[in-house]
């Protein structure tokens, strides 16, 4: 008995020692690194800019993806052993060249980086296969496409916004205090299914329904401006978006609190109601 007992506890503590190692081990297989285009996007990571590859998609050429991603063609051909003459099949890996890189900080939005660095919203999608433009997060690392510009500095103050107005209509209540509670924004009278028109390009981060508010949308501009338009009733673009000036968002309805068909606007700062008036073209 007393033979087996040792072997016993001979046995748990070889286990115990083996069972660390295979977990360390284990540890080291991915390494904490996140990839925030594809598993294969980043070859390199230094000083604020990257090496990276990119998967041959059906339609790419050698020209367009020189073009994305804002890289010279030879320097691509070279890097890749490619002559002319010679073909790109899809699923064939590239590198490229060394590009510019941008760490998002809180706040930060793809359109108001696209704005930064004189790129397009939809090419920073592309390079970085982000599927959801709403799911941007601080800290995360993103390739600058395209023939961007250098970074414009960032300053304290908010640049100021100037809207399209949404909707033609007649003001029925203007901002501020009302019934004695605060209104947050302007109502704008207008006809059931009438076009409600997006006040400036964004990304669509909303649309839903709100209490009070109803069949709701709500558009992030960038540099802190977002736009909510209220008591829609069919909305005419999904969360994710990226709208134009003037593009049709949705129809004018009544849903929510409302006594008859009007569009409620609101103009945000950095989350903090402001009268639309004062960022409402003249």
């Amino acid at each position: 008995m007393r033979s087996k007992k040792a072997i016993i506890c001979c046995l748990a503590v070889l286990t115990g020692l083996l069972i660390p190692l295979q977990q360390a081990a284990a540890y080291f297989a991915e390494d904490s690194f996140t990839a925030y285009w594809n598993k294969e996007s980043v070859a390199k990571v230094s000083g604020g800019a990257v090496s990276p590859v990119y998967t041959v998609k059906p339609g790419d050429t050698l020209w367009s993806i020189s073009r994305v991603f804002g890289v010279s063609l030879s320097e691509l051909k070279r890097l890749n052993g490619i002559h002319d003459g010679d073909l790109i099949r899809v699923g064939q890996v590239l590198l490229l060249p060394e590009v510019k890189t941008h760490r998002v900080s809180r706040g930060e939005t793809l359109w108001s980086l696209s704005q930064r660095y004189g790129t397009s919203v939809g090419q920073l999608m592309d390079v970085n296969q982000i599927t959801d433009p709403t799911s941007l997060k601080a800290g995360q690392e993103l390739i600058i496409a395209g023939n961007s510009k250098g970074a414009l500095p960032v300053t304290g103050q908010v640049q100021k916004m100037i809207f399209a107005w949404p909707l033609k209509g007649r003001i029925t209540s203007q901002f501020g205090p009302r019934n004695g509670g605060v209104h947050h924004g302007l109502d704008i009278a207008g006809e059931m299914g009438e076009l409600i028109r997006a006040g400036e390009s964004g990304v669509v981060t909303t649309v839903g329904y709100l209490p009070f508010y109803g069949n709701t949308v709500i558009i992030d501009h960038g540099g802190g401006y977002k736009t909510l338009y209220g008591h829609a009733s069919e909305y005419l673009v999904k969360k994710g978006d990226i709208v134009e000036k003037g593009q049709p968002i949705a129809r004018v309805g009544s849903t929510g609190r409302s006594t008859g068909p009007h569009l409620h606007f609101e103009v945000r700062i950095n989350n903090k109601a402001v009268n639309p008036v004062h960022y409402l073209e003249s």
